[in-house]
Parts: C-alpha cells; sequence; structure tokens
C-alpha cells in the first residue's frame, strides 16, 4: 500500500509540473513568432515524422534498455527462487519481442514503401518520412 502512495503521490507531481517543464521548440516546425512561415500541411507531415522517430528512437530505446534491467535484476536478485526465475526469463522474451515488432514494422514499412513506389512517388514519401 505504501509504494502505491508513493507512486501516486509522484505521479501527481509530476503532472502538475509538466506544464513548467513542457515547450514545443523543435516539435511544432512553424507558426511562432511573425519572421517564421505560417503553418501548413508539409509542417503537419514534418511534425509527424518528428514524433515517430522521438517515439522510436528516443522513448522506445531507453524503455527496452530500463526493462531489459529490471528484468536482469529480477533474473540476479531472485536466484534461489524458480518461479521468479521463469518470470523474468519470460519478462526478457517479452521485451524482446515487443522491441523486434516495433522496428520490424518501422523497417518493413519503408522497405515496402521504397520498393514499389515509382520515382515521383517515392520523392513524396521521402518527404513524408524524411529520409
Amino acid at each position: 500500500m505504501k509504494s502505491t502512495t508513493i507512486f501516486a503521490y509522484g505521479l501527481v507531481f509530476s503532472l502538475l509540473a509538466l506544464p513548467v517543464v513542457a515547450s514545443a521548440a523543435g516539435l511544432v516546425p512553424c507558426g511562432g513568432p511573425s519572421p517564421e512561415t505560417p503553418c501548413d500541411f508539409n509542417h503537419l507531415i514534418l511534425m509527424v515524422n518528428g514524433l515517430i522517430k522521438f517515439a522510436l528512437f528516443t522513448l522506445a530505446v531507453p524503455i527496452a534498455a530500463l526493462a531489459f534491467m529490471w528484468a536482469g535484476a529480477s533474473l540476479v536478485l531472485q536466484q534461489d527462487k524458480q518461479h521468479a526465475w521463469t518470470e523474468a526469463k519470460e519478462r526478457f522474451q517479452n521485451i524482446a519481442i515487443g522491441f523486434a515488432i516495433i522496428m520490424a514494422a518501422f523497417i518493413g514499412i519503408k522497405f515496402i514503401l521504397y520498393t514499389f513506389l515509382e520515382t515521383e512517388q517515392y520523392d513524396f514519401v521521402r518527404f513524408l518520412i524524411q529520409l
């Protein structure tokens, strides 16, 4: 019960502190002060592409690394318990499968797009996913 209370207080504090540290600098590529260009469809595509790259490479990789560390720590700390050992190995497997699915989907979609598109379509999709 105590850990749940600590988690709840931490969650409330982080949600209250989020507006103070939140900033769209770099996320929204347009529409800032007057010298910047107004937003259009191209800027929307750039923003979505930035969000996807952020989610895949800035969030997914560290989260997977932390999850592997958590599974490894539980594996090492509870060596004498057979049930805990089996659960930790299953966690390793689930984390690896999930991370592989995320990366395979990203790579597979890019591969399919580049394989089947003509030159002018390829240029448009290249703009869409910003390679």
